[in-house]
């Protein structure tokens, strides 16, 4: 029998309590490997994203294991599509608010502009090169972890006649990839009790985290509240994502949208 997969991405979603105190929330594949201990090899060369979008979560996900394949390190693999700057890798800081749906789902009105903002950004630059189809599905994609965020950036995009970019959830883009990928973490809300630190929710799942930041072939922007959320959240995950991006000086501020 021969198994494919990666067990450090999201699994089938188990919603059923019980089910999972049976152990049916971990795969087979995750069963094989690490409950059997059965011997395995990991397929440590990516062919997807360019090297500054890998190296985070080559690091954080895959103990530094994941190398890149050499046609992402060549100057020719690159966007026909040029926004913000040039790097390839960039998070923009908003000092949002977020908002409770009816649904129960969480959405960030500050966040959803912004994203919005990015996407004028993009859409004028292919207009200006003249890019065809830029606005499809293989060029860019917006990705979030809330359902109510989804409906907010839909809900923007629309009346501006960019209602044909895709907005999905990080469940929903397992498996998919675009030249560009816009990822909106909502939360900056209310603190726990523990120590002060921000409640998260879906972002406490490293896995998400994962399939999140590497979608991206060209051009990862990722926008939240770096600073004052993800940073003081408790989880490790996403205080090494901002000391990641600090350090690499692509913590940017939101004034890099008002670029005309």
């Amino acid at each position: 029998m021969l198994a494919v997969g990666d067990p450090k991405q999201l699994p089938a979603s188990v919603t059923s309590q019980r089910a999972a105190n049976f152990g049916l929330d971990k795969s087979l594949l995750d069963r094989l490997m690490f409950g059997c201990g059965n011997e395995h090899v990991m397929l440590d060369v990516q062919y997807r994203m360019k090297p500054d979008i890998s190296e985070f979560p080559s690091q954080c996900f895959y103990n530094g294991q994941l190398q890149n394949g050499k046609n992402v390190i060549s100057t020719s693999y690159r966007s026909n599509i040029s926004v913000l700057n040039p790097d390839p890798y960039t998070f923009i800081q908003v000092n949002g608010k977020e908002s409770r749906a009816g649904s129960g789902s969480y959405y960030n009105m500050d966040e959803a502009r912004a994203v919005v903002r990015i996407v004028e950004l993009i859409r004028d630059a292919s207009i200006s090169n003249d890019v065809k189809s830029w606005g499809s599905m293989e060029k860019l994609r917006i990705i979030t972890f809330y359902t109510g965020q989804v409906k907010a950036i839909k809900d923007l995009l629309r009346p501006l006649g960019l209602g044909h970019v895709m907005v999905a959830t990080v469940d929903s883009s397992q498996g998919c990839e675009s030249d560009i990928v816009i990822v909106s973490f909502v939360r900056c809300g209310g603190k726990s009790p523990e120590q002060g630190t921000f409640r998260v929710g879906f972002l406490n799942d490293d896995r998400r985290i994962n399939v999140a930041l590497t979608r991206a072939k060209f051009k990862l922007v990722c926008v939240g509240d770096a600073e004052n959320a993800l940073l003081k959240s408790g989880v490790p995950t996403l205080s090494g994502l901002v000391k990641n991006a600090k350090q690499r000086r692509l913590l940017c501020s939101e004034d890099i949208l008002l670029i005309s």
